[in-house]
């Protein structure tokens, strides 16, 4: 502490514009910490808005993990999604065990509109994760491996003005003859 009283003791009589060439050498060096993390050269404050609407279309059995004896495949799925930017669209969109057959797909899971800064580096990602469940006796359910708690994300950005990936989108989960993907489409509304 008694080594760092000349300093404190310096920065007390910097003159009033050395504090301001300090707040300013601060400022930039945040607003090129923002411009690496963003790529962008221009400012993150705006009053435009973006929309960038998500309908999610299902999930498709690509290898049901069954053979043709089980039947159906069991799965526990769930979607959801987080945004840069507060929103109340964010979160889970759906949470499930739908049981469906190879080459099949459930129903839709709805549609999410995310309103947000029209600033380069906003993003919204969208999450997928399954599980495969089996039934074994004396065992009782369990996640085939193959397929337990699979994860992955999906990031968009806005950049240039518009959200980048725009159309029919899937994330695909698993491996071998145990894969399922989510199927959304991405529209920028605004």
């Amino acid at each position: 502490m008694t080594r760092l009283l000349p300093l404190l003791a310096a920065l007390l009589v910097l003159p009033l514009t050395g504090c301001e060439a300090l707040v300013a050498a601060i400022d930039a060096s945040l607003e090129d910490q923002r411009r690496n993390e963003t790529g962008s050269a221009t400012p993150n404050r705006t009053t435009e808005t973006t929309q960038l609407a998500i309908q999610f279309n299902g999930m498709e059995v690509i290898k049901d993990c069954e053979t043709v004896v089980e039947g159906a495949g069991d799965f526990d799925i769930e979607v959801s999604t987080r945004a840069s930017f507060g929103t109340p669209s964010a979160g889970r969109v759906y949470k499930g065990k739908p049981q469906i057959s190879e080459g099949h797909r459930t129903g839709g899971f709805g549609r999410k509109v995310f309103e947000a800064p029209a600033a380069d580096g906003q993003t919204v990602n969208v999450t997928f994760l399954a599980s495969e469940i089996d039934t074994a006796p004396f065992r009782g359910d369990f996640a085939d491996p193959r397929l337990d708690r699979a994860t992955n994300t999906s990031t968009h950005t806005f950049r240039n003005g518009r959200w980048e990936n725009i159309g029919a989108r899937y994330i695909t989960l698993g491996r071998g003859d145990c894969q399922v993907r989510l199927h959304y489409d991405l529209t920028q509304l605004s």
